[in-house]
């Protein structure tokens, strides 16, 4: 009953909100590149989605959370750039 008082306090947010405003802070986006042309993700919006999408159909893989859609993807075509020393 405490748990759910304190669920009801806190604001709701969707996900993509949150992380767009993260990226504001960190501007991580422009560090994923395109797996095959290694091009920058031209909508932030698609690329946020996306990852977020494929990360939670990966829990839905394991058990751990009710499925958003039927189908599995291969993987996100997005990977963070490789670090240059």
């Amino acid at each position: 009953m405490l748990t759910q008082q304190a669920y009801d306090l806190m604001p709701r947010v969707k996900i993509t909100d949150l992380l767009f405003e993260v990226d504001q802070w960190t501007n991580f986006t422009p560090h994923f590149t395109h797996l095959k042309s290694d091009a920058e993700p031209p909508d932030r919006t698609l690329l946020l989605t996306g990852d977020y999408v494929w990360h939670a159909n990966k829990r839905v893989a394991k058990g751990r959370f009710r499925p958003l859609h039927h189908r599995k993807s291969a993987g996100p075509p997005w990977r963070t750039k490789k670090s240059v020393s």
